[in-house]
């Protein structure tokens, strides 16, 4: 059964918090900010796959924060694989950082803080795989 969570239909002033309220509900606890303000748009459609969870992610450019905090007040652990469909993205972990431009991918543990850059408008396939 797929399942899609969106922005669209939502005041705008209201957008990012709906936002951030969508992706610590899929993934885990995310902290997102974007200068979009109430232009800001973003969608996930999600599918589970046995034991994990496949999501697509449309969105306008923000950067998002896995947290020490947010880290502490989860029970549970998750490998997310993110794979670059359009547009491109940053993800920085434990002092690495990698571009995903369409086609790539990168792997990110949630048990350890984290960061994801999209200076514009993004597609992503994600898989959340339990640890």
């Amino acid at each position: 059964m797929t399942i899609q969570f969106t922005t669209d239909g939502s005041p705008g002033y209201r957008r990012l918090a709906l936002w951030q309220d969508i992706v610590c509900d899929v993934f885990v606890g995310l902290d997102c900010k974007s200068d979009l303000g109430n232009a800001f748009r973003g969608s996930v459609t999600q599918a589970s796959l046995g034991r994990a969870v496949c999501s697509e992610v449309c969105s306008d450019r923000q950067h998002v924060f896995r947290t020490p905090s947010r880290i502490a007040r989860s029970d549970q652990d998750f490998v997310l694989i993110a794979l670059g469909n359009r547009g491109s993205g940053g993800v920085v972990q434990d002092g690495r950082e990698t571009v995903i431009h369409p086609g790539e991918f990168a792997l990110y543990d949630t048990t350890r803080p984290y960061e994801l850059k999209f200076n514009d408008a993004f597609t992503q396939t994600i898989f959340k795989v339990p640890r």
